[in-house]
Parts: C-alpha cells; sequence; structure tokens
C-alpha cells in the first residue's frame, strides 16, 4: 500500500484511484513568483474543511499483485460512505453521526479489514456497528469525513516544490513532496493538484512508492455535494462478534 485513504478498522483498507490526468511530471515547470507550498496548503485546507462534501474515487496497484484495490467514497463533514474491492474482495462502509457500519464478504473483511476467520464467521454476513466513541468509530471518523482529510492528502510540514501544469485543458498547481506514511518504511513522492484560479480544492493526487513497489491516484469530484447516508435496517454490535 502506498498512500491510505480509507476507513481503517484493525489492518486498514487500503485504496488507490486511477483517473486520467496529465501526471504532474509531464510538462511541469517550475514558475517564479508562484505561490509557497506551505501557504497553497494552508488555502486548500481552508476551502475543504468549508464544503459539504466530496466524491471519491481511489486505486491502488501493488507490482507484487495483478489486481488493483479500488475504493469509491462519498465524505461529508460527519457522516461518510465507502465501497472497497480487491479483486473478488468487497466491502461496505456506512458512517452516521452515532454509529459507523461496514459489512462485506469473507474476503473482504479478512483482506481489506484485516479480520480473523473466527471473527467473519461470527458476522455472517451481517452489517456491524460501531458506536460512537469507541477506538474504532473515531477512525472510520478521522479518516472517512472532510474532517480529516486535510491531514491524509496535504503535505504536513514537508518541503514541498510547487511547479506548474495542465489538467483538463486547465492550468493547475503541481504540489510534490516526499513522505514516509506512518506503519511503513516506503518513501512515498506525492503530488497534489490545485487549480491556480477559484477555490483551491483538490483535483487528484498521485503516489508512487520510491522502490517500486507501488503507486495510487485519487481523483476529487463534486465537491459540495449534500451526503445523505442511510444506517442498514438491522445490525450486530461489534463488541459482540470480536469477544
Amino acid at each position: 500500500m502506498v498512500r491510505r485513504i480509507h476507513l481503517s478498522l484493525l489492518a486498514g483498507v487500503a485504496a488507490v484511484s486511477a483517473l486520467a490526468v496529465v501526471p504532474a511530471s509531464a510538462g511541469a515547470t517550475t514558475v517564479a513568483k508562484t505561490p509557497s507550498g506551505s501557504s497553497l496548503a494552508s488555502a486548500a485546507k481552508k476551502a475543504i474543511l468549508a464544503e459539504h462534501g466530496v466524491h471519491l474515487q481511489v486505486v491502488e496497484s501493488q507490482k507484487a499483485s495483478k489486481n488493483s484495490e479500488k475504493v469509491v467514497a462519498d465524505m461529508g463533514v460527519k457522516t461518510g460512505s465507502q465501497v472497497l474491492t480487491y479483486g473478488s474482495a468487497t466491502a461496505s462502509v456506512r458512517l452516521t453521526p452515532s454509529f459507523a457500519y461496514f459489512k462485506g464478504n469473507s474476503s473482504g473483511l479478512t483482506t481489506l479489514f484485516g479480520l480473523p476467520s473466527t471473527v467473519v464467521k461470527k458476522i455472517n454476513g451481517r452489517w456491524v456497528s460501531l458506536a460512537k466513541g469507541s477506538t474504532q468509530y473515531k477512525g472510520f471518523q478521522q479518516e472517512g469525513t472532510l474532517t480529516g482529510l486535510p491531514t491524509t492528502v496535504l503535505p504536513t510540514g514537508q518541503s514541498t516544490k510547487v511547479t506548474t501544469s495542465t489538467s483538463g485543458g486547465h492550468k493547475v498547481y503541481v504540489l510534490t513532496w516526499t513522505v514516509t506514511p506512518t506503519g511503513t518504511t516506503t518513501k512515498v513522492r506525492d503530488s497534489l493538484l490545485l487549480p491556480t484560479s477559484g477555490n483551491p480544492l483538490p483535483i487528484s493526487e498521485t503516489g508512487t512508492a520510491l522502490d517500486g513497489s507501488g503507486s495510487e491516484l485519487v481523483q476529487f469530484s463534486k465537491w459540495g455535494e449534500k451526503i445523505n447516508v442511510v444506517a442498514p435496517s438491522s445490525s450486530v454490535a461489534y463488541s459482540k462478534v470480536s469477544a
């Protein structure tokens, strides 16, 4: 896994996104008097937190696997949802202000969420709930809503290079920095595209492992969308199946 835009539970859910944008390296040129990386990141953070919601498509490719892990997500201020796939493994997540819910097939729960087979057997295809205030709920909330998005996609203190390029026929700023994701020793080069005019909301982000082990690309769209997440009609508490 390179970067993670996901709703983590135990071992975590990885994600990547494949989208048609001009690569940051293609035709990128350093421009004098462009804003600094820190000022652009600060403006982007402010813009993100002022929105009602966003749609994400994420695809992660790994050199060691023929499959790509894909996530389609909608993030709101206090709610969110995701559909995750990795080969035959599938899982879904719903986040409400009071509970987080997840469901998946056997391979989805073991491969994507890292749950042991004993717990998966107890779940038996049902939706599982996590109450607000629990450690797992906080993880879903942090990584599945707009509140936590800036720390996932923006540089946080790293030295950041700013260049310009084009995406969809429009001029964009390209922020590039290197980071070592938590829990790994692999350095990742991240490139974030922001519009040069208007609201500085992210267009896409790519992450490439410097050791060649994998890459990720995330596309953002539908900024400002209203997110309406409906809780499942029935579920079982995680504490009952994890004991």
